[in-house]
């Protein structure tokens, strides 16, 4: 959103600390519609970002796509993303997450094979590399990445149900995460076990 459109001034944050605006930005939860339509607009708008400290490069754009996040404005969130490029890998974890919940992982898995280092993690490889068909490279990224303790035991499971039905067969069901990713959410459709949505 341009500021313009947003209401505000291009230089809002003006000579703010980043690191502060970081922490105000995680802690915000107003309790009023007309306050958080307000953060939205906000946080969404494209101002001109403050002076970051050594190494604090970026920490602004994030915590304001995961306070979108929080919100459930992922269309914004995508928006903003977007706009910046997804050849950051913390960038591009953010957007796999929201293509994952809005049904566009092809697409995010394209983003991936084309631009080398983005994965945001080995089960979000695995995972792509098996929705594009290729089954025998998912199981070798699979079995290498757990050999090197690169996959906790509960996502090792649950991959391993999802690259073979076979070892599924008669198996009780997988109990469900504590901390429900997006990942997991798919993962568990596709094994047939699907999680409750509801609550989340």
């Amino acid at each position: 959103v341009s500021p313009r459109a947003a209401g505000l001034p291009p230089d809002l944050w003006g000579a703010s600390e980043s690191s502060l605006l970081v922490r105000l930005i995680q802690q915000s939860s107003p309790r009023l519609p007309a306050m958080r339509r307000l953060e939205r607009r906000l946080l969404a708008a494209q101002l001109r970002p403050p002076q970051a400290a050594p190494g604090q490069d970026g920490a602004l754009f994030l915590a304001r796509v995961d306070k979108l996040l929080d919100m459930g404005a992922t269309g914004a969130a995508r928006e903003l993303l977007l706009a910046a490029g997804p050849a950051d890998p913390e960038r591009f974890r953010r957007l796999f997450d929201i293509a994952l919940l809005s049904g566009d992982e092809a697409k995010a898995c394209e983003t991936m094979d084309r631009t080398p280092g983005v994965a945001p993690s080995f089960p979000a490889r695995i995972f792509c590399l098996a929705l594009g068909g290729d089954w025998t490279a998912a199981a070798l990224v699979f079995h290498g990445a757990e050999a090197l303790g690169r996959i906790d035991p509960e996502t090792g499971a649950l991959l391993a149900r999802y690259l073979d039905d076979a070892y599924a067969d008669g198996a009780e069901d997988l109990a469900p995460p504590r901390v429900v990713t997006p990942l997991d959410l798919r993962l568990h459709e596709a094994i047939g076990q699907p999680l409750p949505s509801s609550a989340l």
